[in-house]
């Protein structure tokens, strides 16, 4: 049962639910602009209902309103103290607006309810991994999953901190694990083949990204990881075509502009390499720490490469 649920619950035997039967009908039919209209009618008359302003914050998060949720629940949470709207607040901040940090401190306040204990603690290491507190994330994934082997999210996040780290065999062994549990996990599928990648089983990750290409040609993750191994394997003309289509699919995808242009550096492709290159790093910034890669040394004396080197020195 999730929190909206174990919220409708909770007020079966009140007069709030009777009361406010249209909006919850609304919701249930993903209506959320009508039901908006009527939750604020009803806050004007009763600006201090916690159930009101639950509902408000439950359904601007369904909204993708991030933000002006976040207000209703601190509204809520002025009036009485609620774990469930804790857990919400930090799901927001953590895995919707970025800010692990906040999202910490909001974690502070929970006092331990039992029924979204370990979902607290799976964002508590999400958030600490988003701030490469790699040591503390583990201890808490680790103590989660002794208590409840089947976490897939804390075995997620636990396989995440070991990639970020470059433990690659220690991410395999945990990805494997949740495709124990769940042999159809596209996502645990191409993380797969990722890490196969890193550990230098090219034929084997071309095989799963073949697979899943062919269950859904539009896989822009799994074109990725194909073009990744068709270039680890030498077979650059063969990348450029996979990887050009990764991008028609996802113009946004900046792993596979930075794999294109890796892949054009080395069939002496100077400039459309380099046209790769800005458009990967203007989507991720981060991604200057990938111009050390000797996969650019045919264009790395280019004036354009250097300027980007310069670039890099500058962040």
């Amino acid at each position: 049962m999730n929190s909206w649920e174990s919220f409708v619950e909770s007020l079966k035997n009140t007069d709030f639910l009777g009361k406010s039967e249209d909006i919850f009908e609304l919701m249930n039919q993903d209506d959320y602009d009508k039901a908006k209209l009527s939750l604020l009618k009803e806050l004007d008359k009763k600006p201090k209902s916690a159930g009101l302003l639950f509902t408000m914050g439950y359904l601007l998060f369904k909204k993708e309103e991030y933000s002006t949720a976040l207000e209703y629940y601190d509204r809520f949470l002025d009036i009485k103290h609620d774990d469930t709207v804790i857990y919400n607040k930090a799901e927001i901040l953590i895995e919707f607006l970025n800010d692990p940090e906040e999202g910490l401190k909001t974690i502070e306040s929970f006092r331990g309810d039992s029924e979204v204990k370990q979902n607290i603690q799976e964002l508590k290491a999400i958030a600490l991994l988003d701030l490469e507190k790699f040591s503390e994330c583990e201890k808490i994934c680790m103590k989660i999953i002794k208590d409840n082997s089947s976490a897939l999210g804390c075995i997620r996040t636990y396989a995440d901190c070991c990639y970020e780290q470059e433990h690659f065999q220690k991410s395999f062994d945990l990805n494997e694990k949740i495709l124990e549990q769940d042999p159809t996990d596209i996502d645990a599928q191409n993380n797969k083949a990722d890490l196969l990648i890193r550990l230098g089983k090219y034929d084997e990750a071309l095989k799963i990204s073949n697979d899943l290409i062919s269950q859904n040609s539009s896989d822009e993750q799994a074109l990725a990881n194909k073009g990744e191994a068709l270039i680890k394997k030498s077979q650059f003309n063969d990348a450029i075509i996979i990887l050009q289509n990764s991008i028609s699919i996802d113009s946004t995808y900046d792993e596979a502009w930075i794999l294109l242009a890796k892949a054009q550096a080395h069939q002496n492709l100077g400039e459309d390499a380099l046209d790769s290159l800005l458009v990967a790093t203007s989507l991720e910034p981060e991604l200057l720490d990938e111009l050390k890669d000797n996969s650019f040394d045919n264009i790395r004396n280019h004036e354009r490469f250097q300027r980007l080197i310069s670039k890099q020195s500058e962040t």
